[in-house]
């Protein structure tokens, strides 16, 4: 049982580790900036709610104070930026919706910083360093300290490193993913050939000419009829006050009958007012009058029959007296919760749970306490289906296809991935090269050669990466062979999304191995390339930080080879630090900082080398 208790303690020690303490947490923290601190300085929090999260009158203390004033809003999944001086920081970044001015400064030696709730409980804390577990380079040479994942607690060092570029990311991702870049969308119009002819292999080929085939949209983006928003009618004409909503059923219910429909209410005054395009329902009539507290579900039922159910995107704004706890896809919940009803919410966006054929869509709300209670929703979809206008022929065995699209990226490092959406079966050629194959047999591909099976229903089987080494700058050309299954009576379907993004290039193993004393007369310091490949040190700055600034800059022609190392001697800085002066290791112009390290009376170094503390 000892155990078992020490095991569990340790776990829980691990997960407050790696999650966030609350709902909104510190990101990141712009204690030092390497110029004007007095205008630069700024903190970030972030969202981790999905929906937005109202702050009005919550507190910044410790090192600065700061209340948020009233109608304060961080959108969910987002960001908000408190600043020293809120003018500069936005002229400098851009961004738009900046708070401060703050009281008192951000300490360069480290310090506490509170987040309180409007009932001032302390909701996330930090007591940031400047050495030790924390890393140096935050403090003055222009990057920030930055979370790792902004998922993760606010008071663990571990959890917080040194931002990625200069300036920091106020507003931002700290560490965004790289970019991608669609290079052809699934709703695109492609040349196709379906003659029933047997066109051998030259047509895969980028230069073959194509110039008299036919184009047409293989997939085309249409809305969802199905989609109501409350209160209205068959032709979305709002319906009187105490009609039966026709669109909406009550799943659960703390006050009449479960499975009626809903009603449409009058809406009380303090509610959003209806119009014409929705109206508010509840089980009575009129929003002034008291319901039962609890739970209350508004269920609405719609077709896809035709839609690719993986292409479906729904969103919805929702307004609510008391709360929306919950939104269910055919019985899957998903989170989404909102409270208020004087106006709608931001929009909730839903992109996965749906199936062919019919759905459900259930609102599961809450009546806090007896009192008015009420429902109100605007909902729009679309969704991907097979073109139907001007079908294919049927009857072929097989049915080719191309696409053209023009590259300008950095070739060296492109990374592609194809989502596609194919009936039956398909070989794909990146140029004239087979790169993916879905439904096919192995070997050899021939004009009549079937698909494994008959496609239905319709889904998109990506994304998976292929092959670019024969991407080219300029027209390149991804062609398609689609063919049918025995017996397959539905015809051929095609739609693919090619998405390039650029693999992001490689860390800089490059650190401050060792370094001698600052007491030492004939001081030195040393590099260590802790990775696998050279590193070319022309330019790098090797920067210090003390009563008096110096920095030293490495001559062209020195090379760290992988595993290596090399030392400076005061001689060659010259300068010699001071303990507790601080060394800043930059890349070429000062445009990255890689490593920094403070000086003390004894020695330091790291272990294991160049990774160590």
């Amino acid at each position: 049982m000892k155990k078992l208790l020490c095991f569990i303690t340790l776990a829980l020690a691990l997960a407050s580790q790696s999650r966030a303490d609350t709902a909104l947490v510190f990101n990141e923290i712009m204690y030092h900036p390497a110029t004007v601190e007095t205008n630069f300085e700024w903190i970030e929090f972030h969202n981790q709610l999905a929906v937005d999260l109202d702050i009005s009158h919550w507190r910044v203390s410790g090192e600065i104070d700061f209340k948020f004033p009233d109608n304060t809003r961080v959108p969910g999944r987002g960001f908000i930026v408190l600043a020293a001086n809120p003018s500069a920081l936005m002229a400098a970044t851009g961004l738009t919706n900046v708070y401060g001015p703050v009281t008192n400064r951000l300490s360069n030696n480290g310090g506490t910083l509170r987040l309180r709730n409007n009932s001032d409980r302390v909701v996330s804390e930090v007591d940031y360093g400047v050495d030790g577990e924390w890393p140096v380079t935050p403090d003055g040479s222009g990057v920030s300290l930055a979370k790792r994942d902004r998922d993760f607690g606010s008071a663990q060092a571990a959890n917080w490193t040194a931002s990625a570029q200069i300036g920091g990311t106020p507003g931002a991702d700290n560490f965004a993913a790289a970019p991608s870049l669609p290079l052809i969308i699934s709703d695109a119009a492609w040349k196709f050939e379906a003659s029933g002819a047997d066109l051998g292999t030259l047509w895969r080929d980028r230069n073959y000419d194509d110039a008299a085939w036919s184009a047409r949209n293989n997939l085309t983006n249409r809305a969802i009829s199905g989609l109501f928003n409350t209160g209205v009618d068959a032709n979305r004409i709002a319906l009187a006050d105490g009609a039966a909503d026709p669109h909406y059923v009550l799943s659960y219910t703390a006050q009449g009958p479960v499975g009626a429909n809903a009603t449409v209410c009058l809406n009380h005054p303090a509610w959003a007012a209806n119009d014409a395009s929705s109206k508010w329902i509840s089980v009575v009539n009129n929003g002034a009058t008291t319901i039962n507290g609890g739970g209350y579900g508004y269920r609405t039922t719609f077709s896809l029959d035709g839609f690719i159910p993986s292409s479906v995107r729904i969103n919805f704004s929702v307004a609510i007296d008391n709360a929306m706890t919950n939104v269910f896809v055919n019985g899957t919940p998903t989170g989404f919760a909102f409270t208020g009803f004087a106006g709608f919410s931001s929009p909730f966006t839903l992109s996965s749970g749906f199936l062919s054929g019919v759905n459900t869509l259930e609102f599961g709300t809450e009546n806090q306490g007896a009192g008015p209670g009420a429902f109100r929703a605007m909902l729009s979809g679309t969704g991907l289906m097979p073109n139907t206008n001007a079908p294919l022929p049927s009857g072929n065995s097989t049915y080719y296809f191309r696409k053209s699209f023009n590259f300008t990226n950095h070739l060296l490092t492109a990374t592609l991935q194809l989502n596609p959406v194919v009936a039956d079966g398909a070989v794909f050629y990146l140029n004239g090269v087979e790169v993916y194959r879905q439904n096919m047999p192995a070997g050899a591909i021939s004009y009549s050669t079937p698909a494994l099976s008959n496609v239905s229903p319709l889904a998109y089987t990506g994304p998976i990466t292929i092959a670019a080494s024969n991407l080219v700058a300029g027209n390149n050309v991804l062609a398609v062979e689609v063919h049918q299954a025995i017996g397959s009576a539905d015809g051929p379907v095609l739609g693919t999304e090619l998405i390039y993004s650029e693999v992001p290039a490689g860390a800089t193993t490059l650190a401050f191995n060792e370094l001698s004393g600052a007491t030492n007369a004939a001081f030195w310091l040393e590099l260590v390339n802790y990775g696998t490949n050279s590193i070319v040190l022309d330019g790098f700055v090797i920067q210090h930080d003390g009563t008096n600034d110096h920095e030293y800059v490495i001559p062209v022609g020195t090379t760290l080879n992988a595993g290596a190392f090399i030392a400076f001697t005061n001689a060659t800085l010259g300068f010699t630090p001071l303990s507790g002066d601080k060394l800043m290791l930059f890349g070429p112009g000062k445009a990255a900082v890689y490593d920094g390290v403070v000086a003390k009376n004894g020695p330091r170094g790291r272990y294991p080398d160049g990774t160590g503390t």
